[in-house]
């Protein structure tokens, strides 16, 4: 790794004080002229693992290795300010926060990393890359005498558009893949293209069950009460035995509705994997191997519209049994499939540090809070598993307990951020890229989310000028069928998402080069 001299703060003239900011280059397809390709790593420190999947593409094809294939570009691997060992200010690695508690989160905005990308492209021609083979000098190869492309997904994918149009004159291109740039606290959307992807008996069902947890919860016995926690303690808890039961009456309503969730994100390995390896295992289950649930003389086999559909003022009952036994057997099921992934070490980096920091930037600045908001359809996650008990009792109960009250923002501070567009962002020069069924859609250009106020704009493979918006309210780049989440940015050796022939990748990179023939002659 390389060593950046980086400013704490550049909004602050009179502090000039700087940290060591984090940085890797492979320049192994470099030719003189060829652009600077930065790929940010985002929400995450860059551990070796990381680095070597996708700046020497150890275990993946990397799209920014393809592309600097492509283009004679060189690579660069950008580590975010307040993840792995960019610090600007101490961080305690066993509690993840800093030193200074909420008052060390100061400088981790999105703003700053924003400039932090800036400054260091703007200086990157002063640097020396001693460890490096094939180039000799940078001298040029500042943002004014060599195109700079930024290559994201996840949230690196929001700073990628939003770079374009905050320093249109420091980026010139950029694949933004997977880009929730409509950032907002209520993030029930979020399970909206999963339940896309599933059948409709099994979305049916999973409200029906819901719906009875909530009711039972709410003004059921005692019995019925204590039946529901037993039950979902048992399937849901890997750990969980008839001996250890009593743990199960030690949760609340918010602990049960969380651990529900589980049914459509399968513990977020939905948006990495897809429906095939996790929800298609569970519905089938809940759905079809029922012989276990439905043992009662008198109780009706599940139809095409659902279990609760078929038996009547019991239905609703039934499907919540029948929702545990899909997931006990769809985690069964995906826990065997998924020990044949091939897996690094990375749990062994900064994951406590950068979770900490992830959590801050969402109750900071992000939100998508994953919980439910009873006002909008479909209702698949419990009523006390709500958007403002997922800030209090997560967030500021459990996560950040140490800090007071009076640490936190009362609202996001996203105003600066939406301003850039949000759903209705437009920008020159970028790729926009999403799976079809990536939960992080929904708040994308690419979002289906009508009701909560998305404009569903059509996306559109038709190349616009360079330096030009696209016309009207379409979007420039691609939906990939059956994909989930930033499939386009790696290829590995398992399945994922996409249902097409070609990669996701693939795709990208062909619409990509073609758009850079358009775009790099007003350079």
């Amino acid at each position: 790794a390389y060593k950046f001299p980086m400013l704490v703060d550049h909004f602050d003239a009179s502090n000039k004080k700087t940290y060591s900011n984090r940085y890797f280059v492979n320049d192994t397809y470099y030719q003189p002229g060829g652009p600077v390709i930065l790929f940010d790593f985002g929400e995450s420190g860059a551990s070796p693992d990381y680095v070597a999947d996708y700046l020497a593409e150890f275990t993946v094809t990397s799209a920014p290795m393809r592309l600097a294939e492509k283009l004679n570009g060189l690579v660069v691997g950008w580590e975010h300010r307040y993840y792995g060992y960019s610090r600007p200010v101490p961080m305690d690695d066993t509690s993840g926060l800093p030193m200074d508690g909420a008052s060390g989160y100061k400088y981790l905005t999105a703003d700053q990393a924003l400039e932090d990308v800036a400054y260091f492209a703007n200086n990157f021609n002063q640097t020396k890359l001693a460890q490096n083979k094939i180039i000799e000098s940078t001298e040029k190869l500042d943002p004014y005498h060599t195109p700079w492309i930024f290559v994201g997904g996840s949230y690196p994918g929001m700073r990628a558009a939003w770079m374009r149009l905050k320093h249109p004159e420091v980026i010139y291109a950029s694949w933004s893949s997977s880009a929730p740039v409509e950032t907002q606290t209520d993030g029930s959307i979020y399970y909206n293209p999963i339940v896309r992807s599933i059948p409709q008996n099994c979305t049916n069902d999973i409200e029906a069950a819901i719906k009875y947890v909530d009711d039972t919860l709410t003004s059921g016995s005692q019995r019925d009460i204590r039946t529901i926690y037993a039950g979902t303690y048992l399937a849901t808890n890997d750990y969980a035995t008839y001996d250890t039961l009593d743990e199960a009456f030690q949760s609340t309503p918010y602990d049960l509705g969380s651990n529900l969730t589980y049914a459509l994100s399968f513990d977020s390995f939905f948006q990495s994997f897809g429906p095939t390896h996790t929800t298609q295992f569970f519905c089938d289950a809940m759905e079809n191997r029922t012989s276990v649930v439905f043992a009662n003389r008198g109780d009706s086999k599940p139809s095409k519209d659902g279990i609760a559909a078929s038996n009547g003022d019991n239905g609703n009952a039934l499907a919540f049994a029948a929702m545990l036994y899909g997931i006990t057997n769809g985690k069964t099921a995906f826990n065997k499939w998924y020990e044949t992934v091939p897996g690094g070490s990375d749990s062994t980096f900064t994951e406590t540090v950068d979770g900490q920091s992830w959590s801050w930037q969402t109750v900071d600045e992000m939100g998508f809070y994953q919980a439910s908001n009873t006002s909008l359809k479909p209702h698949v996650i419990s009523k006390y598993y709500n958007v403002t008990a997922y800030h209090d009792i997560d967030l500021e109960g459990n996560t950040f307990s140490t800090f007071a009250s009076s640490s936190f923002p009362p609202t996001l501070n996203d105003s600066y951020l939406l301003a850039l567009g949000g759903w209705d962002m437009k920008a020159s020069n970028v790729m926009f890229t999403n799976g079809e069924f990536d939960p992080w859609r929904s708040f994308s250009v690419a979002s289906q989310e009508t009701t909560s106020g998305a404009s569903n704009r059509n996306i559109t493979k038709k190349v616009p000028a360079c330096n030009q918006v696209v016309n009207g309210t379409d979007v420039f780049g691609l939906v990939y069928a059956g994909a989930v989440h930033v499939e386009d940015l790696s290829v590995a050796s398992y399945e994922k998402g996409s249902i097409e022939k070609k990669t996701p990748m693939d795709q990208g990179l062909d619409l990509f080069l073609e758009a850079w023939d358009t775009w790099v002659p007003c350079f």
